[in-house]
């Protein structure tokens, strides 16, 4: 058998074989996707998560409110419960519920406020 045939029998065999493992392989399950949470719900955890993280001082997270994924309304209801934290920190522990129930108030007039209808992706028309 000459060298070409050779190498050619070689490159059938395992275009083959690689045909073959692919064919075994049982189809992927489609990921699984989360439905999209309320806009309440999705509200109290951004302003909890983002609350609990400077409140912290973790470091790296200073940033705007774009940064954060935060609306204007949404920033400075996060800004107004810092500082009403910050104040009760000085004098002791914040309860353990405080931030959530802060929260979910902020959030509850946040949603509550009517938003324009002549906007596109955020932008006003």
């Amino acid at each position: 058998m000459s060298r070409r045939l050779g190498v050619t029998v070689v490159l059938a065999v395992a275009v083959l074989a690689g045909s073959a493992a692919c064919g075994d392989e049982k189809p992927k399950a489609a990921p699984t996707v989360k439905p999209a949470k309320d806009p309440l719900s999705s509200c109290v955890d951004q302003l909890v998560y983002w609350g609990t993280e400077n409140l912290r001082g973790a470091p790296g997270q200073e940033g705007d409110y774009q940064h954060m994924g935060l609306t204007a309304d949404k920033y400075d209801a996060l800004r107004k419960i810092q500082k009403n934290a910050r104040v009760i920190m000085a004098k002791g522990e914040l309860p353990p519920t405080w931030l959530q129930e802060q929260s979910e108030a902020a959030c509850r007039k946040i949603v509550a406020t009517p938003k324009p209808s002549n906007t596109v992706g955020g932008w006003p028309q």
